[in-house]
C-alpha cells in the first residue's frame, strides 16, 4: 500500500481481532518512529511497547478514552523529553509515522490522548525528564470495525486556501 492509500483508507480501530502482532511487524512500526524527523535531529522521544495482556488491561484502566486498549494486541506509550521545546511536534510526527507504518502492515490503531499520566508513569517507570504525550492501541481490526470506506471530511476548499486565507486554490 502506498502512502496516499494509507492516508485515504486509515481509520481509528477500537475493536481488535485477538491475533498477536508478529515481532518483525512491531519492529518495523517502532523503526518508523525512530526514523522520524525532529527539530535539530534531537529525537526527543522514547516509545514503550506493551504486549503483556495483563499490563494492557491495567493500562486501559488508566486511559479514560482508551478502554479498548485492554483488547488490543499491543500498545505504545509515547514519551517526550520535557526539556525539548519541540517535543509535542516531534513526538506527534513520530506517532503518526508509526500509525501509518502499522496500517501499511494491516495493523489498526487508535490514538489515546486522555489518561492518568502519573499512574502510567509509575507503571512504566518513566524517568522524570519525560512526559507522556499519548498512547496508541495496536491490533488487527476486527471484522466488525468500520473501515475502508469513504471518509467524511470537509471539502478541500473549506480547509485550504491559496496565497491568502479564503482564496480557493486554483488546482
Amino acid at each position: 500500500m502506498n502512502t496516499f492509500d494509507c492516508i485515504v483508507t486509515h481509520f481509528a480501530a477500537r475493536e481488535f481481532h485477538p491475533d498477536k502482532i508478529p515481532g518483525n511487524v512491531l519492529a518495523k512500526i517502532l523503526q518508523a518512529g525512530q526514523l522520524s524527523q525532529s527539530g535539530l535531529n534531537l529525537q526527543p522521544w522514547h516509545f514503550v511497547l506493551m504486549r503483556d495482556p495483563e499490563r494492557l488491561k491495567r493500562l486501559a484502566e488508566f486511559a479514560e478514552t482508551g478502554r479498548y486498549i485492554a483488547n488490543a494486541a499491543a500498545a505504545l506509550v509515547i514519551l517526550v523529553n520535557s526539556r525539548n521545546r519541540l517535543r509535542v511536534i516531534d513526538g506527534t510526527r513520530a506517532a503518526q509515522d508509526m500509525i501509518m507504518a502499522a496500517w501499511e502492515q494491516g495493523v489498526g490503531s487508535c490514538w489515546v490522548g486522555t489518561f492518568d499520566e502519573e499512574k502510567i508513569r509509575h507503571m512504566i517507570n518513566a524517568p522524570p525528564e519525560f512526559t507522556i504525550l499519548s498512547l496508541i492501541a495496536l491490533g488487527y481490526p476486527s471484522k466488525h470495525a468500520k473501515g475502508l470506506q469513504r471518509k467524511k471530511r470537509k471539502a478541500p476548499s473549506e480547509v485550504a486556501s491559496e496565497e491568502t486565507f479564503g482564496r480557493k486554490p486554483s488546482l
